[in-house]
């Protein structure tokens, strides 16, 4: 399955502390997309997935950004 619009506004964390997507109007089978579409989201999933980290970093209480978790999670990100 691909989300196809993968986003902090897309993500909801439950009262479980469970992280779960919303918003699935863009989603699509990947097997059903052409061969240049699914190249097409290889090539953009690391930059996507970097991208969505670093939303959610952003979110994240400032009391746990001084954190080891947070520091080196930024930092694998962003090198």
């Amino acid at each position: 399955m691909n989300h196809g619009d993968l986003y902090t506004h897309n993500a909801v964390i439950n009262q479980s502390e469970l992280l779960l997507f919303s918003d699935f109007g863009a989603a699509s089978k990947y097997e059903n997309l052409t061969e240049a579409q699914q190249q097409g989201i290889e090539t953009n999933r690391a930059t996507g997935r970097e991208t969505f980290i670093v939303d959610m970093l952003s979110l994240c209480h400032e009391r746990d950004k001084g954190g080891e978790a947070y520091q080196a999670l930024k930092e694998r990100v962003l090198e």
